[in-house]
């Protein structure tokens, strides 16, 4: 996520309640899909549980509403935000999950300008990195990564790094290290539009998040994601795992679109939600977007009703014409 924190609001509000002068577009249900008002174009990328989904869209929002039992949350952006991650309804005190996804509301600026005309045949809008780590509730709220990423409105474009080391203070030792990392954007929208990332030796330790680890390790010898885009809409995404380990224990896999390797409420943690993907696949508007794991983690501080989310992204790549 961002790091926004949601504001509980009573009842069922709208934009006009909460930010008057904006234009509405309401969403039900919250499903994968691009849902548009003529001015904005807003795709729910995933969606979890039915309680928790990430977005994004084609011009900046001002506030989101998620509705859920009897009341919403506001998710508020200043500066407005193009995207966002593990939205969430208010939480439910008798099992201390979210309530389920009932509708969105999108609220945006009635003047926003429309999108420039695309040149002539488009042209690649993609972007790869390497990571991406969104805290929100935890002691380290905020982010971390991505440490080599290419530039989303330069094709071609390469990017290297030999080795990476990523961890925030006050942790116990670094949650992310990499070795030989490639970003790539390539092509046009004639020929195509290709972008890729790849390293070796990947290591992640979740327990050295400060406040908030969780007793989850991966691994693995090569990672590659690439995703391609071209003419007449045509998009696709691949990856490459090898030898993935989690906690240990090694995982052979040769990961289809959207693989659960692992439902996070079975490892017997208290109120731990969550999941691991493999070859997280999602459309976003002129393309395909991918990532080779996603790891996503929620867990409840029973004290402050908080929720604590933890959301990593591993080897992202996105492709796209516009």
């Amino acid at each position: 996520t961002r790091g926004v924190q949601p504001v509980s609001v009573d009842g069922n509000p709208s934009c006009a309640d909460v930010a008057p002068g904006t234009f509405e577009l309401k969403i039900q249900p919250v499903e994968r899909g691009t849902f548009s008002d003529g001015t904005l174009q807003f795709t729910i990328i995933s969606v979890f549980d039915n309680r928790f989904f990430d977005w994004a869209s084609n011009i900046g929002v001002d506030v989101v509403i998620v509705k859920g039992g009897a009341n919403a949350n506001l998710y508020s952006y200043a500066p407005e935000a193009t995207r966002d991650g593990s939205l969430h309804a208010p939480i439910n005190h008798q099992n201390n999950k979210p309530f389920g996804l009932s509708h969105i509301s999108v609220c945006h600026d009635q003047d926003a300008p429309p999108a420039p005309p695309p040149p002539p045949g488009g042209q690649c809008t993609g972007q790869a990195f390497d990571i991406r780590l969104d805290l929100a509730g935890t002691l380290a709220s905020g982010f971390l990564g991505p440490a080599i990423k290419t530039d989303p409105d330069v094709s071609p474009d390469r990017e290297q790094f030999s080795h990476v080391s990523l961890g925030l203070p006050g942790g116990p030792g670094p949650i992310v290290t990499a070795d030989t990392l490639v970003a790539e954007n390539s092509g046009t929208a004639e020929t195509g539009c290709r972008t890729h990332i790849s390293y070796e030796n990947l290591r992640i330790d979740l327990n050295n998040i400060p406040g908030a680890g969780i007793p989850l390790t991966l691994a693995a010898a090569v990672l590659r994601t690439t995703a391609t885009a071209g003419p007449g809409g045509a998009a696709g995404t691949d990856v490459q795992i090898v030898g993935l380990v989690v906690n240990g224990l090694q995982v052979d896999v040769g990961p289809a679109p959207n693989t659960v390797l692992l439902d996070l409420s079975t490892l017997g943690l208290p109120d731990v939600t969550g999941s691991i993907v493999l070859h997280e696949q999602s459309p976003i508007p002129g393309g395909m977007s991918a990532n080779a794991i996603r790891v996503q983690v929620f867990t409840v501080n029973t004290l402050t009703g908080v929720i604590q989310a933890i959301d990593l992204k591993v080897a992202h790549a996105e492709a796209d014409v516009h």
